[in-house]
């Protein structure tokens, strides 16, 4: 990888639950960052086969940073996201999203864009502290990376049926409104049954960790057949984000947090 966060910086340590934020260096690494993307398509209801270690691969993958939250005391990935930013897009033509959405007037927002996708937790770490740590070592990112706009797609799972993620979908479309003035569309829409009374129950832990960061998601979302799921759009001006998430501030929460024996991120 071209970018290896430092891991002697002396501020940072390891937490007493053990869990440590890097990027993959290696291709071990990021295989067990595959693995895990596996495991977390299986618990949306993909048949992914017999074999515990089936790798979700996807041609991006070369391409990208991965951040990976371990069990230091495991030795085990339990948490991670697949990064790439706008100068290495060329390499791939164009961002994830695209695929799933026209975000063509995104595109044309000046500054420097920063894409996350495939974001999991292991089902194990979801009340542990896993997306705390993975977003301090994002935000770090943003910080050395100056970067003014976080996109992706974070997913609905259909596993509990159609009606479910409708009714999330209301719920972000009356909670959250993205803005008016950009318009972004999906390539295969997901039909919307504007009877259903909103309720937020079918939201991810992840996507809602984003919207209490500051982004803004999409109201109208595209269907991941592969996936099961309904992918959303969202967008985090990095200006806008919430200021105790900042890495200046992560730091001191999550070092506050390690006296209170809880927990806290790891190495970058």
């Amino acid at each position: 990888m071209s970018i290896r966060l430092n891991k002697q910086h002396s501020s940072w340590k390891k937490s007493r639950i053990g869990l440590t934020v890097e990027l993959a260096a290696t291709k071990e690494e990021i295989e067990e960052s595959q693995q895990l993307r596996h495991i977390f398509s299986e618990a949306m209801g993909i048949d992914g086969g017999e074999a515990s270690n089936i790798l979700d691969k996807e041609h991006y993958d070369s391409h990208c940073h991965h951040l990976v939250v371990r069990d230091y005391y495991k030795g085990t990935v339990v948490g991670c996201t697949r990064i790439l930013i706008k100068n290495r897009q060329r390499h791939t033509r164009r961002f994830y999203s695209e695929n799933q959405f026209n975000i063509g007037e995104i595109l044309k927002l000046r500054g420097k864009t920063m894409e996350v996708g495939q974001t999991c937790i292991h089902p194990d770490y979801l009340n542990g502290g896993a997306m705390l740590i993975l977003w301090a070592g994002l935000s770090r990112l943003i910080d050395m990376h100056q970067i003014d706009y976080m996109i992706g797609c974070s997913s609905i799972s259909l596993l509990h049926g159609h009606r479910s993620a409708q009714a999330a979908i209301q719920y972000l479309r009356e909670n959250h409104p993205a803005p008016k003035h950009l318009n972004i569309t999906p390539h295969h829409p997901f039909q919307l049954d504007e009877t259903v009374l909103a309720d937020k129950s079918a939201l991810s832990s992840i996507l809602e960790t984003y919207l209490q960061l500051g982004a803004c998601v999409w109201g109208d979302g595209s269907l991941n057949a592969k996936l099961n799921a309904v992918n959303l759009f969202f967008l985090l001006e990095t200006t806008n984000l919430n200021p105790s998430y900042r890495s200046t501030c992560m730091e001191r929460r999550l070092g506050s947090a390690i006296k209170n024996g809880s927990t806290g991120p790891l190495y970058l």
